[in-house]
């Protein structure tokens, strides 16, 4: 718990990535106690108690996250765009990989949602790309 208040404390949110590599154990547990709070509310049996799930409540815990990682790419694109002025990350981006492949895909979830086709790319993550800018055509993108 004392963990988690400090990720708080950190980053200003309890969605802790399950591979959250400052912190393993940390991600693992987070993890795990939505895993249980979920098997406890479709009345299975589960190890999280009363107790735990009240304690973790008090400290406004996210029992779900959706699009987790979605969000955290989200977040890496901001950071980038702060610091160069654009969200054309490149596809090959070293210093984050995962975010430049994101961003690549994206734009080509967005190319088959305007055909029509069976897509990731909801309205409201076409509003939040757009809120920061986001270029959804490059030239020359592999």
């Amino acid at each position: 718990m004392e963990e988690l208040r400090d990720f708080h404390q950190t980053y200003g949110h309890y969605r802790v990535p399950k591979r959250y590599l400052e912190n393993l154990s940390l991600g693992h547990w987070v993890s795990n106690m939505r895993k249980e709070f979920r098997k406890r509310k479709d009345g299975k049996q589960s190890s999280i108690t009363v107790e735990r799930i009240a304690a973790l409540n008090n400290l406004g815990f996210d029992w779900v996250v959706i699009n987790e990682a979605w969000e955290i790419r989200l977040e890496e694109l901001r950071d980038f765009r702060q610091t160069y002025g654009h969200c054309r990350v490149p596809k090959i981006h070293l210093e984050n990989l995962t975010l430049g492949h994101w961003v690549s895909y994206m734009r080509k979830e967005f190319r088959k949602r305007k055909e029509g086709k069976q897509s990731s790319m909801t309205a409201e993550r076409i509003a939040a790309l757009n809120n920061l800018g986001f270029d959804w055509i490059v030239i020359n993108e592999a």
